[in-house]
């Protein structure tokens, strides 16, 4: 029984050693896990630091994107505002090029008819210059003639001045039944030479008294009848000569008046 106990003891002694290695080559396993485990603990917690980065920066990430969505869609609203804005005003400028266009043709036009306008005005003025030339020509002449006619208006009122003093002298010196019934054409009418007499009584007693014997009523008579006709259109002449070159001034007057008004006009 003794050696039973013994080998009982061996083995159990054989069975402590097996469970002591055992033991000792699960305390080395547990710590061998124990030190992975830290290891993945702590490459957990630096993922973990990682993920939570990550996270942040997902986050950041996300808000930025948010912003600049808005800003994305700010922008394309500013864009289709420039594009309405660009669209208007391309409108607007390709009516004011119409309009200018218009407008230029409408300046040419005008332009055109203003010239037109100018050249048929110096031609104008240019026949007003030579009807101006010819009117002061034909008022020079018409003066000429106006002194002329006046000269001899002047000159056959002194010979009527004359004959009127020889009348008189006759009228004084001969018998007055010698002028009566010579006829009505040779007889001189009362009231006229009254009137004469009047206006040339100085003259009549200023001239000599060495008339002609042979100087009749009936001759004086005709001559002075012929003396008034020639005075009568003698004064008809001049005051045709006069109107004419007062027209002739008109004329003149007015072609200057036109003249001014084409030149302001230019």
């Amino acid at each position: 029984s003794m050696k039973k106990e013994q080998n009982q003891n061996l083995e159990l002694k054989a069975t402590l050693k097996t469970l002591e290695h055992e033991r000792a080559s699960l305390i080395l396993s547990l710590e061998e896990k124990e030190f992975r485990l830290k290891k993945l603990q702590e490459r957990d917690d630096a993922h973990q630091d990682e993920i939570t980065k990550l996270n942040s920066a997902l986050q950041q990430a996300e808000k930025m994107l948010a912003e600049h969505k808005q800003e994305v869609q700010e922008f394309i609203s500013q864009m289709e505002s420039l594009k309405q804005m660009m669209v208007q005003k391309e409108a607007t400028l390709i009516a004011h090029g119409e309009q200018l266009t218009q407008d230029l043709e409408v300046s040419h036009a005008n332009e055109q008819h203003a010239k037109d306008t100018i050249q048929k005005l110096e031609a104008e003025v240019s026949q007003l210059r030579l009807s101006l030339c010819s009117t002061e020509s034909r008022a020079e002449a018409l003066a000429s003639e106006c002194q002329r006619v006046c000269s001899v208006h002047w000159e056959a009122q002194a010979q009527l001045i004359k004959l009127h003093s020889v009348l008189h002298y006759m009228l004084c010196n001969s018998p007055e039944p010698k002028l009566r019934g010579q006829g009505d054409k040779n007889i001189l009418s009362t009231s006229f030479l009254n009137r004469e007499q009047d206006n040339m009584k100085e003259l009549a007693f200023s001239q000599p008294k060495d008339c002609s014997t042979e100087l009749t009523a009936e001759r004086v008579a005709e001559a002075l009848q012929d003396l008034r006709q020639d005075l009568w259109r003698a004064h008809i002449q001049l005051v045709t000569y006069f109107l004419i070159y007062e027209c002739d001034i008109i004329l003149w007057v007015a072609s200057r008046h036109f003249k001014g008004n084409i030149i302001n006009f230019l």
